[in-house]
């Protein structure tokens, strides 16, 4: 039945512009500007309500897993998912993992391409249509023999069997404007998860980045909350000294 769903969500989905969308959002709201408030309210409580439905505990565990072992981790995301990609990678960056964006569209996504490497965990936040870049996306990672996890509203059962993982996230109602709370929240579920299986460095990496903010504003600047920032400074040097010499060398 899931499945029956999300087809018909998929199908209803491609058969309707963003003007559409709007349109049966207005005609939802009517008149009452505090109607927006509410009915706008109403979805994303529903899709975070869904996402707690469809999101197991141990598919949950198994994409934390797979995101916090990775040597690398490059997100997919162009139009409005490329701002949620964007904070994603900015967030796993602090926490010390070497995260990249991919959210260029046309001939520029051969450059996005060009940069994966073997050994990168992918992650595609990709809706309703499987658009060129996607499909070139997901040919390169099997190229590179690259895991990858997908964020999708309606798109599972097409892509499925070329991706390691699927987290279905729906974006609102799928015949009305597409809304992205409920893929914010799965993204920092992410980052809380990794972040608790990894605590000490998590902790030491933002002890880091708060020294370095301190040395630009110039004064302290976090609260008095004793954390582990002799280990914060540790890193700050070693980040700024020379690559120690390999076994062997003067």
């Amino acid at each position: 039945m899931d499945d029956l769903r999300h087809q018909l969500a998929a199908e209803l989905g491609q058969s309707l512009t963003i003007a559409d969308r709007l349109v049966r959002t207005l005609h939802k709201v009517g008149d009452e500007t505090a109607s927006a408030f509410n009915v706008t309210l109403d979805i994303h409580r529903d899709s975070i309500e869904q996402l707690r439905r469809e999101i197991t505990s141990d598919t949950f565990g198994k994409a934390v897993k797979l995101i916090r072992s990775a040597r690398r981790i490059a997100i997919f995301g162009i139009g409005p998912s490329g701002a949620i990609v964007d904070y994603f990678a900015t967030q796993l960056r602090r926490f010390g993992f070497d995260a990249s964006c991919l959210s260029n569209t046309g001939l520029l996504f051969a450059d996005d391409l060009h940069q994966l490497r073997p050994h990168t965990v992918l992650i595609v936040l990709a809706y309703t249509n499987v658009y060129r870049e996607v499909s070139a996306l997901l040919s390169e990672a099997t190229r590179l023999k690259l895991k990858s996890v997908l964020l999708t509203d309606t798109l599972a059962n097409k892509l499925r069997g070329k991706v390691d993982l699927v987290l279905p996230v729906a974006r609102g109602r799928v015949d009305m404007l597409s809304m992205h709370t409920a893929t914010l929240g799965l993204i920092e579920a992410l980052l809380v998860g990794i972040a608790s299986k990894k605590s000490k460095t998590t902790v030491q990496n933002l002890e880091a980045l708060n020294i370095l903010r301190e040395q630009l504003v110039g004064r302290p600047i976090a609260l008095p909350i004793k954390q582990d920032s002799a280990r914060g400074r540790e890193i700050v040097a070693a980040n700024r000294r020379e690559p120690a010499p390999r076994s062997g060398e003067s």
